[in-house]
């Protein structure tokens, strides 16, 4: 017969073990978690299953009495045998039943159980939350919290002095990539090599790119097509702590969604999160963050995404995201905005011969013959789709001040901001939380 949790029943708890999400976001998102049931049972004994990156985690103010690596779910039902109560936040496990009993009749809580059609209304925090406060233990209106302690800052700081960074210049940190499995989160590399290129050449910015091995042709690449990549920093392959230590010192961190923005949050340093093809409401970083999301909806299908909705998400509106929020979180002067541009929709584009073009605004009817070099043309309206700026594509191409003036003159450029942005189904494109 299957055991009823209550929380009547605590007195005869004397081991417990919770097993956190696999990912590094995962283990951050729990942080709250963990420390209500710490709290809620103070005479028991609790073991904290975490990711194997996730060594160390103790020293940045995660509660628990002892920790232990990675146990798949089959294992750690006979894992869990050895006690009292066995908590699982593996979201994986949305199908199962909220609560079932180990072999030894212990009782096993699984926070995800339990699927609901209004899922992605909420977050996934609050989902983890609602199980716990089944069994008697608050922590809904809890945010993930973690700080470095007087040993883990040396050790950082040893780390930190291998960086050339730029004295009390404002420190960007930029993750651009995500596990192998979920490298459909990614967003553009030349996206992440432009936002870099501007915040080193307006503001004096020290900029360090993060990843690990998987990584590394990843950040190689934006380094060799930013403009100032050569003096851009790599952190490749540090440890939780030394990571950490990194984080607490910059003053913006920007990402894909991924386990080390939830760190970044976890740790009080404004995100930027640039999120797709997966809800970015539920799985966002609990923190005042500005939020990127695909301004045109997205199909949330991980398995056949063409990433059509990350692409779509302008380099110029990351940009403007983390200007505002470096406005708002450092009490600095307001940051210089980019002029921005955008391709009409209604373009129309015959090949004339090899080298060139007619490009036709069908709105304006005011077609413009072009004989620069069709590929070349055709880079330079990619650039503003991506970019968005009027002074990137000028500093980047040698006669674009002139090719610019005509394309605006017959209306195939825009300027001003896109209408699409300004509409209230775009509202979100740039979300701060209070």
């Amino acid at each position: 017969m299957e055991h009823t949790f209550k929380p009547a029943n605590r007195d005869r708890v004397r081991k417990i073990v919770f097993r956190t999400g696999r990912g590094l976001g995962d283990a951050v998102l729990c942080e709250p978690l963990v420390r209500a049931l710490k709290n809620a049972f103070l005479d028991a004994d609790l073991t904290v299953v975490v990711p194997s990156y996730c060594r160390g985690i103790a020293e940045l103010g995660y509660r628990g009495d002892r920790f232990v690596e990675w146990v798949e779910a089959d294992s750690f039902e006979l894992f869990a045998d050895q006690f009292d109560l066995a908590i699982d936040a593996d979201p994986a496990r949305y199908s199962e039943d909220f609560r079932s009993v180990t072999t030894s009749g212990a009782d096993l809580i699984r926070l995800f159980a339990h699927y609901r059609a209004d899922a992605y209304e909420t977050t996934a925090y609050e989902r983890m939350a609602e199980g716990l406060e089944r069994i008697g233990v608050d922590a809904l209106h809890d945010v993930p919290t973690l700080c470095l302690g007087d040993e883990s800052r040396v050790a950082g700081r040893a780390a930190l002095d291998r960086l050339p960074l730029r004295g009390d210049a404002p420190l960007i940190v930029v993750h651009p990539g995500s596990s192998s499995d979920y490298a459909f989160k990614r967003w553009t590399a030349e996206g992440f090599a432009f936002v870099a290129d501007k915040f080193m050449a307006t503001y004096g910015s020290s900029v360090v790119l993060v990843g690990t091995t998987p990584e590394r042709e990843l950040i190689g690449f934006i380094r060799s097509v930013m403009q100032y990549g050569p003096w851009a920093s790599c952190a490749e392959n540090w440890n939780l702590i030394e990571l950490a230590a990194l984080l607490v010192e910059c003053d913006l961190f920007i990402g894909n969604d991924s386990g080390v923005g939830h760190l970044a949050a976890a740790l009080g340093r404004p995100v930027v999160t640039i999120a797709g093809p997966t809800y970015a409401h539920f799985w966002a970083p609990l923190t005042n963050r500005a939020l990127i999301t695909d301004p045109a909806g997205c199909c949330y299908d991980t398995h056949h995404c063409d990433l059509k909705c990350l692409r779509s998400i302008r380099a110029f509106t990351v940009l403007g995201g983390a200007e505002a929020l470096m406005t708002a979180m450092t009490g600095r002067d307001s940051y210089e905005c980019l002029d921005p541009i955008h391709v009409a929709d209604k373009l129309e584009t015959t090949d004339v011969d090899i080298d060139g073009l007619v490009l036709r605004n069908t709105v304006w009817d005011m077609p413009l013959t072009v004989q620069r070099g069709r590929a070349m043309v055709l880079a330079f309206l990619d650039d503003i789709r991506q970019h968005g700026s009027t002074r990137f594509v000028r500093s980047k191409y040698d006669d674009g001040i002139v090719l610019m003036e005509q394309l605006i003159r017959h209306g195939i450029v825009l300027p001003g901001a896109n209408p699409d942005d300004l509409s209230p189904e775009a509202s979100n494109d740039v979300v701060s939380a209070n």
